[in-house]
């Protein structure tokens, strides 16, 4: 049976880093968020401090390993209620995938 979940979580990690990216500038209001700039900054500090990497947690290895850290800053930046609602999401398209290869 095909390991489903790594790649699952690499593809919604991919676009949490994406939407919280969109979220340091609004070009419609020509506005640029502190906040939201301050808690990047923070978060992948941290993760570069403590060596925090969900990528390689969730078995990929990088040819750089930096990314990670900066990834999992940026998507640790929105908070646990974020980040355990990607988990979450995570573990239940893998059981919803993996009952469908089953069915076959």
């Amino acid at each position: 049976m095909i390991e489903v979940f790594p790649f699952l979580m690499f593809f919604i990690l991919i676009e949490a880093v994406i939407q919280t990216l969109k979220m340091v500038y609004d070009p419609e209001a020509h506005k640029f968020s502190f906040d939201v700039a301050i808690s990047l900054v923070l978060s992948v500090a941290l993760c570069f401090v403590f060596e925090i990497d969900l990528f390689t947690y969730f078995g990929f290895a990088g040819i750089w390993q930096p990314a990670g850290y900066i990834a999992t800053g940026i998507v640790a930046s929105r908070g646990a209620n974020f980040v355990h609602d990607l988990y979450k999401l995570g573990t239940g398209l893998t059981e919803k995938a993996e009952s469908e290869i089953i069915k076959g």
